[in-house]
């Protein structure tokens, strides 16, 4: 009898075994959810954070950058493949100095969606900031490339500056020409460091002169790699001519006057050389020459573009642009 019963009842205790154990799973699940749910609350404002700091609007502050990035994180658990929360988990690496990491990230969003300016200057001045000069020089070559409309136009977009800009003169398309124009000719200087570094000198000098006939801003600068180019080649009528109009546009051009003396003198020419040396010697004196032009390398830590993930929501939910 007890056989019948327990041949009877068998079925029942599985289904309730089944039962039981779905509604745990469920539980599980849903907690889990529910703990998502807290975690996102709480990190989102350090998302806000992180947009403002690069908007120039607060200090850099490290927890709320380490938590700002496990925000990133948790968002590529579920977007691993939108491109501005990869590069905004590599704007957050490279704050904390985690440069290799922050390359790996602005690479994969570039894999993701290759039509940012921003992408390739930040991944090229991270690999400035590690000293691999040449491993920058293709990537800021394509940035020169790249057009620079879809910049130009991505909401909430963070520059690269010094000063806090009012966000309201931000919506003004001048200015962000503007602001965009002064990157592109940042881009032309730092390339023209990478060729100096790699003593690539025949690409230095062609670069100089192509940014010299866009007539980008600061063409000083412009004029003295194309002489340094010219010195280093051995063209030294070439090189005193550029280096005589780097100083034409920028008197304080320290290091200018210096390779000008040097080149003049190489050339057989010492006395137009002792006229420049009594000429800086003066500026000197006065307190009007400068040895921070070319040394882009040993300025303060440059500023990255950033590009915010931009929430939208569509028929199937809430979801990111680009």
């Amino acid at each position: 009898m007890k056989k019948f019963f327990k041949k009877i009842l068998f079925p029942f205790r599985v289904s309730l075994f089944l039962y039981v154990a779905a509604a745990g799973l469920c539980f599980v699940v849903i907690d889990h959810t529910r703990a998502d749910i807290k975690r996102f609350n709480y990190l989102r404002e350090y998302a806000d954070y992180i947009t403002d700091f690069a908007s120039g609007k607060n200090h850099f502050s490290l927890p709320n950058t380490k938590r700002a990035l496990l925000y990133y994180e948790h968002l590529m658990k579920y977007y691993p493949n939108i491109p501005t929360i990869n590069s905004s988990a590599g704007f957050c690496y490279y704050h904390l100095g985690r440069y290799d990491k922050a390359l790996e990230f602005y690479m994969k969003a570039m894999s993701f969606y290759n039509k940012f300016f921003g992408f390739y200057y930040n991944s090229a001045l991270i690999c400035i900031q590690q000293g691999k000069f040449a491993d920058a020089i293709p990537i800021l070559q394509q940035a020169l490339n790249v057009n620079p409309g879809p910049t130009l136009y991505y909401p909430s977009l963070g520059f690269p500056r010094d000063e806090p800009v009012n966000e309201t003169r931000l919506q003004d398309e001048d200015v962000r020409v503007k602001y965009i124009a002064r990157a592109y000719t940042q881009c032309f200087k730092w390339l023209l460091l990478c060729y100096e570094k790699s003593g690539d000198y025949e690409n230095m000098r062609q670069t100089a002169l192509a940014a010299i006939s866009q007539k980008k801003e600061g063409s000083a600068i412009f004029y003295y790699y194309a002489g340094l180019a010219d010195f280093h080649l051995g063209n030294e009528d070439q090189a005193v001519y550029f280096f005589e109009k780097c100083i034409k546009r920028d008197y304080s051009f320290q290091q200018a006057y210096d390779y000008l003396e040097h080149t003049l003198e190489k050339a057989g020419a010492p006395d137009a050389a002792a006229i420049i040396a009594a000429r800086k010697k003066k500026l000197k004196q006065m307190g009007l020459l400068s040895k921070a032009h070319a040394d882009l390398n040993t300025r303060a830590e440059p500023k990255l573009f950033f590009y915010p993930p931009q929430r939208i929501t569509g028929p199937k939910g809430a979801g990111f642009l680009l």
